[in-house]
């Protein structure tokens, strides 16, 4: 690896993303999972793709604990379906 790559690299950091809050069931199924990635909001952003990750799984096993197994309220749901994506991801940018 060049130095060139590696500086590209320590660039690139990662946020924490979840799809769009519902409204309806019938929002959320048609709409909130299939929303591009520039719709979804960011939580937080990290240094490295480990550090996001963790807190990935945190915030989708507080939703789970919460809810013990059971269904997930409409507010909630976002959280369960959190994501990492690199901040130089193209699809932050599509409209």
């Amino acid at each position: 690896m060049n130095l060139r790559h590696a500086t590209a690299l320590a660039l690139v950091g990662w946020y924490l993303m979840v799809p769009p809050i519902a409204n309806t069931e019938a929002q959320w199924i048609t709409e909130s999972l299939v929303a591009p990635l520039s719709q979804w909001s960011s939580l937080q952003s990290f240094d490295t793709a480990k550090e996001c990750e963790d807190e990935a799984a945190k915030v989708k096993r507080q939703v789970s604990t919460k809810n013990q197994g059971g269904p997930v309220p409409l507010i909630q749901r976002p959280f369960a379906f959190a994501q990492c994506v690199a901040t130089d991801d193209p699809r932050l940018k599509e409209k």
